[in-house]
């Protein structure tokens, strides 16, 4: 679904704040959704840091209890304060923590090398083997995400008609007819879908 298209203006930075504050208000399908939207980045921020495989689900859990016990505290109160910001210094702490642990441990790598690790989390560079997820942006993930969250939500007819317009650029009128729909009903489909995903999204 998402292959190389570029994403439309219209979606804006991606700062979640309708989808935050249904999540401060503990709803379960927001603090679910908000899960799914960006723990793929969180796990793309451990992945640069070349922390191990093995205990990545365990940080990507480190890290949402974070975010679920300090979410009430977070505000944007201008265009700098990005949540996406704010995630991403809790996920380095994460992974200053972890890696501060295991260099205090025998099995551990030593001494300077250890600690090399420790400062390289603070601006981690991307390791060699993230083969096709190092070659998306932070936004993209996430937006790849909700895309996903939508199209399970509508009708695959609902979503052909936003997609095909929106990301593949094609005229309404094709589209109608590709799809075999009156033109209003492609402009109503792309309505729908770009109103959803602000929902999650802004």
């Amino acid at each position: 679904m998402t292959g190389d298209h570029s994403f439309p203006e219209s979606f804006g930075s991606v700062t979640s704040l309708t989808l935050i504050n249904l999540a401060k208000s503990a709803d379960p399908a927001a603090w679910e959704t908000l899960f799914r939207l960006y723990s793929p980045l969180v796990r793309y921020w451990l992945r640069k840091s070349r922390t191990p495989g093995l205990d990545e689900d365990d940080l990507v859990q480190e890290v949402f209890r974070s975010i679920y016990s300090g979410l009430g505290r977070f505000e944007k109160e201008s265009a700098e304060d990005s949540f996406r910001a704010w995630i991403r210094t809790i996920t380095q702490n994460k992974i200053r923590d972890y890696l501060k642990t295991r260099a205090n441990k025998p099995v551990a790598a030593g001494g300077t090398t250890a600690w090399r690790l420790v400062e390289a989390a603070a601006d981690p560079e991307p390791a060699a083997d993230l083969s096709d997820l190092s070659e998306l942006s932070e936004d993209r993930l996430v937006i790849n995400e909700a895309l996903e969250l939508v199209r399970m939500e509508i009708q695959n007819q609902t979503f052909q008609a936003f997609w095909r317009t929106t990301m593949d650029g094609i005229a309404p009128d094709l589209v109608a007819e590709e799809l075999g729909i009156p033109v209003h009903s492609v402009y109503q489909a792309k309505s729908r879908v770009l109103r959803r995903l602000r929902d999650l999204l802004e």
